[in-house]
């Protein structure tokens, strides 16, 4: 295994995303973390193009390198896609081809891609916050109702009790 690792670098690709449902004016952040021995990949990301469903408007690219005693340095690199979505409803990020390169010897570069798996993205509009909070007003208000008549009857019940007591 270490020989062909040697060989072959071991490139491990994991996707996330930081919510599963957003409103048409947050944003979403998908996240692209490639780990693997250092210096012996290079990571490009992901097409773009291929995600209708959403903008993206920012790519941040963090790498960190980590040296521990008596293993290879492993290094991680994490894309960051900041993303809007273009309309309300159930929206799709599809399977995608996570793209890197191996490096070899020689410094040439050896394209690998690795597909990802897709996440379906709820996305609500403005409307959806105005019949959710028009819901929790009617339920408050029935709820103050009850309330009153409760009180005007126990004060209609304790009025009758005191006028019998007078009797």
């Amino acid at each position: 295994m270490i020989i062909a690792n040697t060989l072959y670098p071991l490139v491990i690709v994991e996707e996330k995303i930081n919510k599963k449902s957003i409103y048409i004016w947050q944003k979403l952040e998908y996240t692209i973390n490639y780990t693997g021995d250092a210096d012996k990949f290079k990571a490009e990301g992901i097409n773009t193009n291929a995600i209708s469903d959403f903008e993206v408007i920012n790519e941040k690219v963090e790498i960190e390198t980590v040296h521990k005693e008596n293993e290879i340095p492993t290094m991680s690199c994490k894309i960051i896609y900041t993303m809007k979505p273009v309309r309300s409803g159930k929206l799709k990020i599809p399977e995608l081809e996570a793209r890197y390169y191996n490096v070899e010897s020689g410094n040439s570069l050896v394209p690998k891609e690795q597909m990802i798996g897709g996440y379906n993205i709820r996305v609500f509009n403005s409307w959806f916050i105005l019949i959710m909070v028009g819901q929790w007003v009617i339920i408050i208000f029935i709820a103050f109702l009850i309330y009153k008549f409760i009180r005007d009857q126990y004060k209609f019940n304790k009025k009758n009790f005191e006028n019998k007591n007078k009797e």
